[in-house]
Protein backbone atom coordinates (compact mmCIF):
# COMPACT_ATOMS: atom_id res chain seq x y z
CA UNK A 1 0.00 0.00 0.00
CA UNK A 2 3.02 2.49 0.78
CA UNK A 3 3.98 1.72 -2.71
CA UNK A 4 0.43 2.48 -4.57
CA UNK A 5 0.89 5.95 -2.59
CA UNK A 6 3.98 6.71 -4.14
CA UNK A 7 3.04 5.29 -7.37
CA UNK A 8 0.07 7.67 -6.96
CA UNK A 9 2.66 10.51 -6.56
CA UNK A 10 4.59 9.53 -9.31
CA UNK A 11 1.63 10.11 -11.68
CA UNK A 12 0.77 13.67 -10.11
CA UNK A 13 3.99 14.59 -10.74
CA UNK A 14 4.09 13.73 -14.26
CA UNK A 15 0.61 14.86 -14.87
CA UNK A 16 0.94 17.96 -12.64
CA UNK A 17 -2.96 18.40 -12.60
CA UNK A 18 -4.79 21.44 -11.13
CA UNK A 19 -6.56 21.13 -7.82
CA UNK A 20 -9.89 21.15 -10.39
CA UNK A 21 -8.41 18.10 -11.46
CA UNK A 22 -10.98 14.77 -10.14
CA UNK A 23 -8.84 11.53 -9.53
CA UNK A 24 -11.38 8.60 -9.88
CA UNK A 25 -9.48 6.02 -7.71
CA UNK A 26 -10.45 2.25 -7.49
CA UNK A 27 -12.20 1.25 -4.42
CA UNK A 28 -10.17 -2.13 -3.85
CA UNK A 29 -7.88 -2.36 -0.49
CA UNK A 30 -4.52 -2.56 -2.28
CA UNK A 31 -5.07 0.89 -3.34
CA UNK A 32 -7.09 2.17 -0.09
CA UNK A 33 -4.26 4.59 1.32
CA UNK A 34 -4.51 6.56 -2.11
CA UNK A 35 -7.95 8.59 -1.45
CA UNK A 36 -6.98 9.70 1.93
CA UNK A 37 -3.60 10.77 0.42
CA UNK A 38 -4.63 12.44 -2.61
CA UNK A 39 -7.30 14.40 -0.49
CA UNK A 40 -4.27 15.59 1.88
CA UNK A 41 -2.81 17.29 -0.96
CA UNK A 42 -6.06 19.08 -1.78
CA UNK A 43 -7.06 16.98 -4.65
CA UNK A 44 -10.37 16.02 -5.58
CA UNK A 45 -10.90 12.51 -5.14
CA UNK A 46 -13.62 9.73 -6.27
CA UNK A 47 -13.87 6.05 -4.82
CA UNK A 48 -15.28 4.25 -7.80
CA UNK A 49 -16.40 -0.14 -8.33
CA UNK A 50 -13.85 -1.56 -11.44
CA UNK A 51 -16.88 -2.75 -13.20
CA UNK A 52 -17.62 -3.40 -16.89
CA UNK A 53 -14.62 -2.09 -19.26
CA UNK A 54 -12.41 -1.04 -16.84
CA UNK A 55 -12.87 -4.41 -14.89
CA UNK A 56 -11.75 -6.04 -18.25
CA UNK A 57 -8.87 -3.89 -18.45
CA UNK A 58 -7.98 -4.01 -14.80
CA UNK A 59 -7.96 -8.34 -15.69
CA UNK A 60 -6.02 -8.02 -19.02
CA UNK A 61 -3.32 -5.29 -17.13
CA UNK A 62 -3.17 -7.93 -14.68
CA UNK A 63 -2.78 -10.75 -17.09
CA UNK A 64 0.18 -9.07 -18.71
CA UNK A 65 1.41 -8.42 -15.43
CA UNK A 66 1.82 -12.01 -14.77
CA UNK A 67 3.44 -13.43 -18.01
CA UNK A 68 5.89 -9.98 -17.92
CA UNK A 69 7.00 -11.83 -13.94
CA UNK A 70 7.14 -15.63 -15.52
CA UNK A 71 4.18 -16.93 -15.01
CA UNK A 72 3.19 -19.10 -18.07
CA UNK A 73 0.42 -18.41 -20.38
CA UNK A 74 -1.50 -21.71 -20.17
CA UNK A 75 -1.85 -21.53 -16.32
CA UNK A 76 -3.39 -18.09 -16.89
CA UNK A 77 -6.58 -19.22 -19.00
CA UNK A 78 -8.27 -20.79 -15.33
CA UNK A 79 -10.41 -17.96 -14.03
CA UNK A 80 -9.32 -19.37 -10.88
CA UNK A 81 -6.23 -16.63 -10.86
CA UNK A 82 -6.03 -16.80 -7.40
CA UNK A 83 -5.09 -20.13 -6.56
CA UNK A 84 -2.71 -20.56 -9.82
CA UNK A 85 -0.28 -17.82 -9.23
CA UNK A 86 -0.34 -19.24 -5.42
CA UNK A 87 0.58 -22.32 -6.80
CA UNK A 88 3.10 -20.96 -9.52
CA UNK A 89 4.80 -19.07 -6.36
CA UNK A 90 4.79 -22.29 -4.25
CA UNK A 91 6.71 -23.95 -6.23
CA UNK A 92 10.06 -21.81 -6.30
CA UNK A 93 8.78 -19.28 -2.95
CA UNK A 94 12.36 -17.92 -2.22
CA UNK A 95 12.53 -16.76 -5.95
CA UNK A 96 8.94 -15.48 -6.42
CA UNK A 97 7.22 -14.22 -2.93
CA UNK A 98 8.36 -10.81 -4.15
CA UNK A 99 6.05 -10.75 -6.46
CA UNK A 100 3.16 -11.58 -3.93
CA UNK A 101 1.31 -8.80 -1.93
CA UNK A 102 3.54 -8.69 0.78
CA UNK A 103 1.86 -6.19 2.34
CA UNK A 104 -1.39 -8.24 2.41
CA UNK A 105 -2.00 -9.09 6.39
CA UNK A 106 -3.48 -12.49 4.92
CA UNK A 107 -0.18 -13.39 2.75
CA UNK A 108 1.64 -13.30 6.19
CA UNK A 109 -0.77 -14.88 8.44
CA UNK A 110 -2.04 -17.05 6.18
CA UNK A 111 -1.13 -17.87 2.92
CA UNK A 112 2.76 -17.62 2.94
CA UNK A 113 2.38 -20.60 5.48
CA UNK A 114 0.39 -22.78 2.82
CA UNK A 115 2.29 -21.59 -0.13
CA UNK A 116 5.24 -23.25 2.43
CA UNK A 117 3.46 -26.04 2.50
CA UNK A 118 2.38 -26.56 -0.73
CA UNK A 119 -1.43 -27.26 -0.16
CA UNK A 120 -3.90 -24.81 -1.02
CA UNK A 121 -7.18 -27.11 -0.33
Amino acid sequence: MDDAVKIADEIVEVMRPDMETNFKVCSGYVLSSIPGHLRERGFNVEEVEAIGELQEKVERSYIRWCKEVGVPAERLEDKRRFWTLLEWVAERRGLREAVVKTGWKSWKQKWREKARRHRFS
